[in-house]
């Protein structure tokens, strides 16, 4: 009966992996399709906690901005300014200082009006989130001149 070796049929899991990989390289446009498809999902996902939330405590602003941010991230951007509008207006309805009105909340509503075209009203959303924290036009963040919604808009086929 002499020495006798065994050798394994299966792949190893460093081969199985190099071989997915391979595949992969050879269609990027179905990664990309399968990243889409994962990002959207979350993002559902993120809207459903979000308006459930909301309906819990409709007074709370940063719901209502978080659900905004959602629906824009999902190119939903009409949604998106309602929710940004309910933000502002919840925080400006607060009675006690834990929730005072908050320049992100502005900003949010800037970038959804840049993104629907409305480049007048974004400027004065832009120029209240100034007014209210000076480090939004420092960090580059609140813009009011039109490219962030050109920017927007270009990235989107059709």
């Amino acid at each position: 009966d002499g020495p006798r070796y065994w050798y394994s049929t299966q792949p190893t899991v460093t081969k199985l992996a190099e071989d997915r990989a391979e595949q992969l390289k050879r269609d990027p446009d179905k990664v990309a399709q399968e990243l889409d498809k994962r990002v959207r999902a979350d993002l559902e996902r993120a809207r459903v906690l979000a308006s459930e939330a909301l309906q819990a405590e409709p007074d709370r602003a940063e719901i209502a901005d978080t659900l905004g941010r959602v629906y824009f991230k999902k190119d939903h951007f009409e949604p998106a300014l309602r929710q940004f509008r309910s933000a502002v207006e919840a925080s400006l309805r607060a009675a006690d200082d834990v929730q005072l009105e908050r320049a992100e909340y502005h900003h949010h509503m800037g970038l959804a009006l840049e993104a629907l075209g409305r480049d007048a009203e974004a400027a004065v959303a832009f120029a209240r989130a100034r007014q209210l924290e000076a480090r939004f036009e420092s960090a580059g963040e609140a813009r009011s001149e039109p490219e962030a919604a050109r920017a927007v808009t270009a990235s989107k086929p059709g």
